[in-house]
């Protein structure tokens, strides 16, 4: 599939989740599927995250702005809510139209914080050296390598210098077995794309980039990855790790 049919498909399954169960697409405990998810229950769990990542960074001494904050896949606004406790601005970006509309709905802090659709497989609707925080978590591993490497240099891109990006990505599949598992999941994945052409039902994608391959990107960027942590965002089939990555200024 190539990379704007992918972008399209990746629109068309989480506006299916926005339309159908839009807290659970986000938050997928087994307990809330069929919208069981308390409102205010699941707002909280944006303002623990964010929590634990504040006091985490402060404790690490890692560069810590509290200016205009970019809250990348930002769904109905679980994690910009939060991090506008934080920061003086923060703006959330979305694919689905339904994601963006409800999280404009929940909004309690209009004014300071603002939610921006985005269809395009890059973040051109934000301009270079905009932001002195940008957080996605849970975002990345729903889209191709490929997709999801154009995001990381397009929000690298509208970091400023001194900023920080947080991101987590899988890294590999969780098994000694992994060719097979994953020659398993990928023709599941084909089976579950073709239901969903058939008869719209989302799925959920999930895809990986080896710590390598990351690292790798990071250096082409001009990045410094300050470190990396690991994460237990992507489920008990893969490992994960969370980057801490910052944009030097000029004369460094």
């Amino acid at each position: 599939m190539n990379l704007k049919k992918h972008l399209n498909a990746v629109h068309a399954n989480w506006e299916k989740h926005a339309t159908t169960d839009p807290l659970w697409s986000i938050i997928t405990h087994d307990e809330k599927k069929n919208s069981r998810w308390d409102l205010q229950e699941f707002f909280e769990t944006g303002k623990s995250e964010i929590d634990e990542v504040i006091s985490y960074v402060k404790n690490q001494s890692l560069p810590l702005n509290f200016g205009c904050a970019l809250d990348f896949g930002c769904g109905v606004g679980r994690l910009t809510q939060a991090l506008a406790e934080y920061f003086s601005e923060v703006k959330g970006v979305d694919i689905s139209p339904t994601m963006v509309d409800k999280a404009s709905e929940y909004n309690k802090n209009v004014g300071r914080v603002s939610f921006h659709l985005n269809l395009k497989s890059d973040l051109s609707l934000f301009e270079s050296d905009s932001f002195d925080f940008i957080y996605s978590n849970i975002t990345l591993q729903h889209m191709s390598p490929n997709l999801a490497k154009m995001y990381i240099v397009e929000m690298y891109r509208t970091l400023k210098p001194g900023g920080l990006l947080i991101f987590q990505e899988p890294t590999e599949i969780k098994t000694k077995y992994k060719i097979l598992v994953e020659v398993i999941y990928r023709a599941m994945l084909i089976w579950r794309r073709l239901v969903f052409f058939f008869v719209k039902t989302p799925h959920m994608e999930m895809h990986y980039i080896s710590q390598k391959e990351a690292e790798k990107l990071f250096n082409k960027m001009g990045a410094t990855l300050l470190l990396s942590r690991k994460s237990d965002a992507a489920g008990q089939w893969f490992n994960s790790l969370q980057y801490f990555i910052t944009k030097p200024h000029l004369s460094e």
